[in-house]
């Protein structure tokens, strides 16, 4: 838990290589320990910290690091905000056609958890 606040520190100072690291650590940690909840949450915040690093390709292989977690554990809302971050990279990369795919496969994932209340 202190390397993922250490990580969460780190992106506030935008120093993403640091933050990186941290996040990693705290990773191996989560996988060494099994806890696959955690594992998700914090792939979906890499995803987050490589976007703002301006890295699409790392970014987009810890994104689908995450869903796959995430799928496994049937956890559909942490994949519809993993969709969500995907949609806000495409926008700053200026590429609304993946943007409105990947939002229209989250909206569908979002629904999905209404539905479940």
């Amino acid at each position: 838990h202190a390397w993922h606040v250490l990580a969460s520190a780190r992106v506030l100072n935008q120093d993403f290589d640091e933050a990186l690291k941290a996040a990693e650590e705290s990773l191996r940690l989560y996988r060494e320990l099994g806890n696959k909840q955690a594992e998700a949450r914090l792939l979906k915040e890499i995803f987050d910290i490589h976007t703002q690093a301006e890295n699409s390709s790392e970014a987009l292989n810890t994104y689908q690091d995450s869903v796959a977690v995430s799928r496994e554990l049937g956890d559909v809302w942490q994949q519809a905000r993993s969709l969500s971050s995907l949609v806000r990279m495409h926008l700053d990369e200026e590429d609304p056609d993946k943007a409105l795919e990947a939002g229209a496969e989250a909206m569908a994932l979002y629904q999905q958890c209404e539905d479940k209340e």
